[in-house]
Formats: C-alpha cells, sequence, structure tokens
C-alpha cells in the first residue's frame, strides 16, 4: 500500500488492473475477516508495473481503514521500542504514540477518488 486518503487508497502491482473492476482488499497483518470492497478508479504505469488507485464502495469502511492504518503506526513504534531494548506493553506504547503523534498523524490525502 502506497497512501491512504478519505476516499480510497493505492498500492503498487505488477499486473494492470482494469479501471472500475470491484475489488475485496485484506490487509495481511490484521484478522482475516477485516476485508473492504472497492473498485478501481485510476490506474498509472511506472517503472516497474503500476500504481492502482481503489475507490472505497462505503464512508465507514473508509473510517475503517484509516484506524487501521493508525493501528498498523502504533505496532511498529512498538516493535521499535522492544527492538531498542525497552520493555513496555502494547497498550502502554499505544498511550505513548497517541501523545506523541496522533496530532501530527496524516491527515486524509486529496487524492483523484
Amino acid at each position: 500500500m502506497l497512501d491512504v486518503s478519505e476516499g480510497g487508497l493505492s498500492f503498487s502491482s505488477p499486473t494492470r488492473l482494469p479501471a472500475g473492476i470491484q475489488l475485496r482488499i485484506q490487509i495481511p497483518s490484521m484478522d482475516r475477516s477485516f476485508c473492504i470492497t472497492g473498485h478501481v478508479a485510476w490506474v498509472e504505469k511506472e517503472a516497474k508495473g503500476y500504481t492502482i488507485g481503489v475507490a472505497f464502495t462505503d464512508k465507514d469502511e473508509a473510517f475503517l481503514v484509516r484506524m487501521v492504518e493508525q493501528l498498523c503506526h502504533i505496532e511498529s513504534y512498538w516493535q521499535q521500542k522492544i527492538k531498542m531494548g525497552t520493555k513496555t506493553t502494547i497498550e502502554q506504547a499505544a498511550s505513548e504514540w497517541i501523545e506523541l503523534f496522533a496530532s501530527e498523524f496524516p491527515k486524509p490525502l486529496p487524492r483523484r477518488f
């Protein structure tokens, strides 16, 4: 995944997908039941493959994806603290991350969705 905006997301793909095709997207690090739906809104040819833009079908799903993105940042922050030798729980790391970074959490990017 390259970026997430209020209306969709984009990702790199070695395969070109046709505009308009419906997709079900699963976030690999999440519970297997976490799937969202969308359709290919745009495709850009890149040096090594394609960038695919997906527009979300449902506004509630768009909100959930933003929350998942934030959870992924928290998980990464926690893992970094552990690698640095800090003994902390995920809950402690989440509280710390929220205090330090939540106000700077990326606002939805205006894209072509």
